[in-house]
Order: structure tokens, then C-alpha cells, then sequence
């Protein structure tokens, strides 16, 4: 299977959008435009490099987004601002995608390979295991974290009716306690609401005394607000899916790989 290596994610973009419906893995994370945002804001282009893998008539089967740098060959991104990283390889095309770009990374300079944040269900988890022992580097996987989720219904009353009995009270207690502390205003945010609205959502979020710190900073704001953008520009929702639903949580793994040197 012919790969392509890339420095710039964006010379990827539009195929790459077209491949991820098709994909085990289509989450936000691993869209062109949280990664380049991603890069713009936190990375380092001279050390990208993205895989693109093709069949024979040039269609796009696989994207490997990829970062090399001291040594350590990473997925782009990090652990704080993605939930999940993969390879991402159309469904059916496996067995020619992780071979090829394997053996691409193979070629590179590098004392380790570290893969973070795989989704429990990947099939990278099966095919990276198998071809590291075949090329006698040596594996360590572990699984790294657990990602809770929930698939929202689309109106309250049957988010409502969904929860346990217990929560359904709990909840209901904690709406009467809120009417009665005061005057309560609802508003609903249409996505091109979404901007302005954005600067109050992280006010609120600082206000939070069990807000996560990070995303006070600048970067991860800004990171935000231009993914949203983005987003608005040139996407659809039906592009990324929501993840696996028949779970409370989804497992993340991590792959550590190094090559076996032998002196002579």
C-alpha cells in the first residue's frame, strides 16, 4: 500500500474529513481541525508528520497523524486536550494500512514508540501488538485510563425518564432547591450563538470551584473558540461520532514500543 508523508495536516484536511465517518475511531479529537488547532496552539510543526496511506486508484484508506521529537514517536496531541488518539483507517482496510505505515515509522529515527489514549475497542490495540512482535521491538500496553460518557437524548424529559430512580429524585431535589434560590433564566445556544457565548461559559467555568484549571489558560481557550470556528465552516455534525454507546465508560490504552538493539 503506497504512504505519503505530510509536514502540513492541512494538505489532508479534505480527504481526511471524508474518511472519518468510515473510521473505528471518529471523535473530535482526531478531526484535521482540533489537531491543527491543536498545533497552532501547543505543538510544534517542524515535528509533525502525518501518514497518508492510499489504495491503487489513490483513494485515502488510512491517516497516521504523527509526531517525532527526542527520540519518542508520539500521536499528535497530548493527554490533557484529547480524550482519544488513533490511527485512523477505513473499516475493511486494515490488514494493508497498519503493515504500510509500520513499516514507514520503521524507517524513521527513533529509540521509542508511545502511543497514548487508544480507544479499549481500536483495532490498532490487535494489529500494533502483532506487527511490533514480528519486528521484535518490545511492547508494553496497559490500559491508561477510563473515559466516562453519556449519549444525550434530544429533549430533557427523556434524559429525565432515562436516569435511575435515585438520580431522578436527586436531580428533581436539586431543581426546586435552584427555583427557589431566586430568579432562574434558561437560554438555548444555537451554534451560531455559539461565539458569543463562549466568553461566559469560561467566566462560569472560572467561577466553578470544581473547574479543571486548564481551561482558564489562554491556549486551551483559544483553542476553543478557533475549533468552533472551524467547525462551523467546514463541517457537519454527522462527520464525528459520538463513540461507543452501550457503555458507561470506554477504556483508553497506552502502547509503549521499543526497539531491540543488539550489540555485536
Amino acid at each position: 500500500m503506497p504512504v505519503t508523508v505530510v509536514t502540513e495536516v492541512e494538505q489532508l484536511a479534505e480527504g481526511w474529513g471524508d474518511l472519518l465517518p468510515s473510521c473505528w475511531t471518529n471523535t473530535v479529537f482526531v478531526t484535521p481541525w482540533w489537531q491543527t488547532t491543536w498545533l497552532d496552539h501547543f505543538g510544534d510543526r517542524s515535528t509533525a508528520r502525518t501518514i497518508a496511506a492510499t489504495n491503487g486508484d489513490g483513494t485515502l484508506v488510512g491517516i497516521a497523524p504523527m509526531n517525532v521529537a527526542d527520540g519518542t514517536v508520539t500521536f499528535l496531541g497530548d493527554t490533557d486536550l484529547f480524550d482519544y488518539r488513533d490511527f485512523l483507517v477505513r473499516k475493511g482496510g486494515e490488514h494493508d494500512f497498519y503493515p504500510a505505515v509500520f513499516d514507514e515509522i520503521d524507517s524513521w529515527e527513533w529509540e521509542a514508540l508511545s502511543l497514548e489514549s487508544v480507544p479499549e475497542d481500536s483495532p490498532t490495540i490487535r494489529f500494533a501488538t502483532t506487527i511490533a512482535g514480528d519486528k521484535g521491538w518490545r511492547v508494553a500496553v496497559e490500559e491508561e485510563d477510563k473515559a466516562p460518557f453519556k449519549s444525550l437524548p434530544g429533549n430533557w424529559d427523556d434524559y429525565v425518564s432515562g436516569l435511575s430512580k435515585k438520580y431522578r429524585h436527586e436531580l428533581r431535589r436539586k431543581v426546586r432547591k435552584l427555583g427557589n434560590s431566586g430568579e432562574v433564566a434558561q437560554y438555548d445556544c444555537t451554534p451560531e450563538m455559539l461565539p458569543g457565548h463562549l466568553p461566559d461559559f469560561f467566566r462560569l467555568h472560572r467561577l466553578s470551584s470544581s473547574g479543571e484549571g486548564r481551561v482558564h489558560d489562554r491556549g486551551p481557550r483559544a483553542l476553543l473558540h478557533r475549533v468552533d470556528g472551524d467547525r462551523r465552516r467546514s463541517w457537519t455534525p454527522q462527520a464525528v461520532d459520538a463513540g461507543v454507546r452501550r457503555r458507561a465508560s470506554r477504556g483508553v490504552h497506552k502502547f509503549r514500543l521499543r526497539r531491540l538493539l543488539f550489540a555485536l
